[in-house]
């Protein structure tokens, strides 16, 4: 359970199409540059399949990693060389041959805390990824996070068995592309609030191939509010914002009380009690 407050951060920046090196290179310099600046941050999160770039295209297979590979071990450095909490998507090297669009999850010592393989997949991706078939949450130093991907955002499930499992803060890294900015955003403020959760979600900017992404990264507060966001701009940026359980606790008991008034007698999820 989420007992102290938290400042995280979410990163909006252009990753190019099967440059790994130079992707992790840029992520670097943005977690360097964000700690200098914010000394008491604990968490930032990168967008969906940022080691890559967002190219839903069969070769992009050929850059799958194991949770463990290069790029995992560069990231986990970094980790444990700023203390951080990171997040950020990558394309997964599973077993028997199945590549998913997966998240990971490091801890200040560069432990892997968790990794989510996206489970619902858009159009586009479908024919070049697996999907995933599990929820994924963990016990971390700053609470109970969950593990969303993009198009996750759609379906009001997804959030709400994370935070049925006890999630305080919900990451959704994504790559979402114009004109569907307004769903996008209403979709995240959706999520959040009908759950009465801290939901972060960051996007890529800049284009691939016909698709154009517009930015918009932001976290929501348990009511849906904004608490950062970086709109809609072709500039990379970092949006920084303080996650407070103990405002969470007051609009939990005041009008956000949705969470504890659920008819479970009527619809308790599996293994619900």
């Amino acid at each position: 359970m989420m007992s102290d407050p938290v400042r995280m951060a979410v990163v909006q920046a252009k990753f190019s199409n099967g440059a790994v090196l130079d992707n992790l290179k840029l992520m670097s310099e943005i977690i360097r540059v964000s700690k200098q600046q914010t000394p008491d941050l604990q968490l930032i999160l990168f967008p969906e399949l940022a080691v890559t770039g967002y190219n839903p295209a069969r070769e992009v297979r050929t850059l799958a990693e194991k949770q463990n590979g290069p790029a995992s071990q560069f990231m986990a450095s970094i980790a444990k060389e700023h203390g951080l909490h990171l997040a950020y998507g990558y394309v997964e090297a599973g077993e028997g041959g199945h590549v998913y669009n997966s998240v990971i999850l490091l801890g200040p010592d560069g432990q892997i805390l968790a990794n989510y393989r996206k489970i619902h997949l858009t159009s586009l991706e479908r024919g070049v990824f697996d999907p995933g078939h599990e929820f994924v949450s963990v016990d971390t130093q700053l609470g109970r996070i969950g593990l969303m991907i993009c198009w996750d955002l759609a379906f009001p499930e997804t959030a709400r068995v994370l935070a049925v499992r006890g999630s305080d803060i919900l990451l959704a890294p994504s790559a979402w592309e114009k004109p569907y900015d307004a769903p996008y955003r209403r979709f995240a403020m959706a999520r959040a609030m009908d759950n009465a959760v801290f939901l972060a979600t960051c996007n890529h900017i800049g284009v691939s191939g016909e698709l154009e992404f517009f930015g918009y990264s932001a976290i929501y507060g348990p009511d849906g509010e904004t608490l950062a966001s970086l709109g809609e701009d072709a500039a990379p940026g970092v949006g920084h914002a303080r996650l407070d359980p103990a405002e969470r606790r007051g609009l939990q008991t005041t009008f956000f009380s949705m969470m504890q008034e659920r008819r479970k007698d009527l619809y308790a999820l599996k293994g619900e009690e």
